[in-house]
């Protein structure tokens, strides 16, 4: 399993140790973490660069490029995510080609997620008509639904899919 973290648009202040406490949480459960977008220079991972506006449905299919089998995304400027959860969240992706944990509010968070790399063509097509949006390709995938309740095992939902300035 490939892991990778996000740092697109509105990401660029991301603290060089937070990179680094992302990918100590990934490095268990994957073979390789790159880093997408704005990450730090000098980092011992492989970096991969996106172009700029590609926005986070771009760097999900960037990411789906580098993988033939599941891929586990982290947007670079999730606040507060949990080793255990991500844990769960690989023990339960067979048979889904996304599993993705749901907020308080009812949406999903598709950059606390892990996507199978059959969905690359779905998000290739997806930004070249122009979409950005990752919510727009979990309507056209099989996900397995990380609920609130199954993510209050691991902590507070809300503070688990904060995201901000790190």
């Amino acid at each position: 399993m490939l892991g990778a973290i996000i740092a697109v648009e509105g990401t660029s202040t991301i603290a060089a140790a937070h990179i680094e406490h992302l990918s100590h949480l990934l490095t268990p459960l994957v073979e390789e973490v790159v880093l997408l977008g704005g990450t730090e220079e000098g980092s011992r991972h492989r970096q991969v660069r996106v172009p700029r506006g590609m926005g986070e449905l771009g760097a999900i299919a960037a990411v789906l490029a580098h993988t033939d089998e599941h891929a586990i995304v982290l947007a670079a400027d999730l606040r507060w995510p949990s080793a255990e959860l991500l844990r769960y969240m690989a023990m339960v992706r067979a048979g889904h080609e996304a599993v993705v944990p749901e907020g308080p509010d009812g949406r999903l968070q598709p950059m606390l997620a892990i996507y199978h790399a059959r969905v690359a063509g779905r998000a290739r097509g997806l930004v070249s008509s122009g979409e950005r949006d990752p919510q727009e390709l979990l309507q056209d995938v099989l996900v397995r639904r990380v609920s609130v309740d199954e993510l209050t095992k691991f902590g507070s939902p809300r503070r688990l899919l904060q995201r901000g300035p790190v």
